[in-house]
């Protein structure tokens, strides 16, 4: 992609999810505490924001299984979390206004949510699956310890038939064997040289079965050997008895088409959920459109279409338009029975339009590059955001059928919804000018021209006090004298940031990143929890920059180790405490 190509906005850092505009002016702060009392304000930016954490809690669940289940990570899981991103901005974005002592926990709450969605965005960006072994490669080995046996029987469930040549794994952590054995033809298994203590035991099968850990536990959406029953061995003795009974697998195919054309849409991902809306595994369409997911336990499940890029509206069987953000249990169940394969479940999908224009500066009409345009539907919902080029073009991809409005911001202009509206801090889009998209055609000459703002008022840079880099994710919080929130910014990829305009008068600035302790200008440390007003002040006067307020972020010190029991087996879900010299 060009520099001068627009592009549609990916995975925002950190702090983009607070990066909250700045309040025209304080009698807009006002007559919002008038009509909506701030601590009841608070508290339902926190309630919104428990909902968003339960999306993210969702969220990682589907990430953790698909870890297990797919080697690159569906599409639909990074456009969800940009959505829960943003979801958190425009909650943030309630709060201008009031009092640190009441927006303070709130902000610290959605910096929280985001520093868990930055977590998640890394595990995608460096997907490390944990995928069935290659059947043509050779059995894992381990050196022999000790003399103790595990063995035990693979069986059909459905016929009681054996299970022949099927891997079956041992896992032993106090000694760290770890080997692979293989069923014979009487379904029977055996693996020797064992040390005593706990192992953990699984089936690998390409027979289309469902693969378990023992006892009886399903890896149908991946798992892992120590959430396993574990297996107690003794040296010169022979535990029996570990069996496992595999459930057939079913299957679901389908093909996905272009409504338009009737052509089939290749290489798209196919999601399947199961009834509780947690992602199961994915598939790829081929050459035909055709998708196949296998070894699926028998139940009831939804599918979504995931085509690539923005080229088309996906939906959930059975054609029902679905965003990236969509309840997949809201589709039509499909039922998977043991040893058949559901047929059928095919989408054909709509061509989705675009918006496209130039922002300009008014008056000398030079393009502005990096402002944020932002379409909306005609209820008001964010759907789809582009940044614009260095040459002022933008194109919205990814709109189905439909009208729209649209706003363009960016720091150093004043926002503004189509066609002409003012749009500074926050406004209701469905007063713009709505914009009608058809199914595959692109709407264009949709074009802003923003006035600059005319001061930028506070100004600076956040870098790290170690090294000199520039810190380019995080927030600089801004409060005004009486401690009342007034804004974020999150810093640019040089460390930069810019607030404005503000009122004249005496702010308050603090700086924070994930991987850093938190600082009050100038040079203040807090860390857990300090008043914004303690702060060096931030005087801004009329047709004044306030400038050089700059933040050198303290690296922040980690402790870690292992928590293990007295056999070297290692425990999870154990808390840690941690506690200063003072206790």
């Amino acid at each position: 992609m060009s520099r001068c190509q627009p592009s549609v906005r990916t995975l925002p850092g950190l702090a983009m999810a607070l990066a909250v505009l700045l309040a025209a002016g304080a009698a807009m702060a006002g007559d919002s505490a008038a009509v909506h009392p701030p601590q009841a304000t608070a508290t339902a930016v926190q309630t919104a924001l428990r909902g968003i954490e339960g999306r993210l809690d969702r969220l990682q669940a589907d990430i953790t299984r698909a870890e297990h289940a797919a080697a690159s990570p569906p599409g639909a899981f990074s456009r969800e979390l940009e959505q829960l991103r943003w979801q958190v901005q425009d909650q943030t974005r309630r709060l201008v206004g009031l009092h640190w002592t009441v927006a303070g926990p709130v902000l610290s709450e959605a910096n929280r949510l985001s520093g868990r969605a930055d977590g998640l965005a890394r595990r995608l960006e460096n997907w490390q699956p944990s995928l069935p072994p290659d059947p043509s490669r050779p059995l894992k080995t381990s050196a022999a310890t000790g003399t103790g046996t595990i063995t035990g029987t693979l069986t059909d469930q459905s016929t009681g038939n054996p299970i022949s040549y099927t891997r079956v794994e041992v896992y032993c952590p106090g000694s760290g064997f770890d080997a692979e054995t293989m069923s014979g033809a009487d379904g029977v298994y055996t693996m020797g040289g064992l040390d005593s203590g706990d192992c953990y035991v699984r089936t690998w099968n390409q027979q289309s079965y469902i693969d378990e850990l023992y006892d009886d536990i399903s890896c149908a959406a991946g798992c892992q050997l120590l959430d396993g029953t574990p297996v107690p061995v003794v040296d010169g003795e022979v535990t029996s008895g570990i069996d496992f009974i595999l459930e057939t697998a079913g299957a679901i195919r389908g093909t996905l088409t272009d409504a338009e054309s009737g052509l089939p849409v290749t290489s798209a991902a196919v999601d399947l959920y199961d009834v509780s809306g947690s992602w199961v595994e994915g598939a790829t369409t081929d050459a035909y459109g055709v998708y196949r997911l296998w070894e699926l336990p028998a139940g009831t499940y939804f599918v979504r279409s995931d085509a690539p890029g923005d080229e088309y509206v996906n939906e959930l069987y059975d054609d029902i338009a679905c965003s990236s953000s969509c309840d997949p249990t809201t589709g039509t169940p499909v039922t998977v029975t043991p040893g058949q394969i559901t047929t059928g479940i095919d989408f054909a999908l709509e061509p989705t339009g675009a918006i496209s224009g130039l922002v300009t500066e008014s008056g000398s009409g030079d393009p502005i590059c990096s402002s944020q345009l932002t379409a909306f539907d005609s209820t008001g919902t964010e759907i789809a955001m582009a940044t614009s080029s260095c040459d002022g073009s933008y194109e919205i991809e990814g709109l189905p059928g439909g009208s729209y409005f649209v706003t363009a911001t960016e720091a150093s202009h004043r926002g503004q919804l189509y066609d002409g509206l003012p749009c500074y801090d926050s406004c209701d889009p469905t007063a713009g000018t709505p914009i009608q998209v058809g199914a595959g055609a692109t709407t264009g000459d949709i074009d802003f021209a923003l006035d600059p703002w005319p001061t930028p008022a506070v100004s600076g840079t956040v870098t790290d006090s170690v090294s000199g880099l520039p810190i380019g994710s995080g927030s600089v919080v801004l409060y005004d004298d009486q401690g009342d929130y007034a804004g974020s910014r999150q810093p640019d990829t040089d460390g930069q940031y810019v607030f404005g305009p503000l009122v004249p008068g005496t702010y308050f600035a603090t700086a924070t990143e994930s991987t850093h302790l938190k600082e009050l200008y100038q040079e203040i440390d807090c860390t857990y929890y300090c008043d914004p007003t303690d702060g060096t002040p931030i005087t801004v006067g009329i047709g004044a920059d306030a400038g050089g307020i700059d933040f050198t972020l303290e690296p922040e010190s980690i402790i870690g180790g292992t928590v293990a029991s007295v056999e070297g087996n290692p425990l999870t879900n154990v808390q840690v405490l941690v506690y200063d010299d003072s206790g």
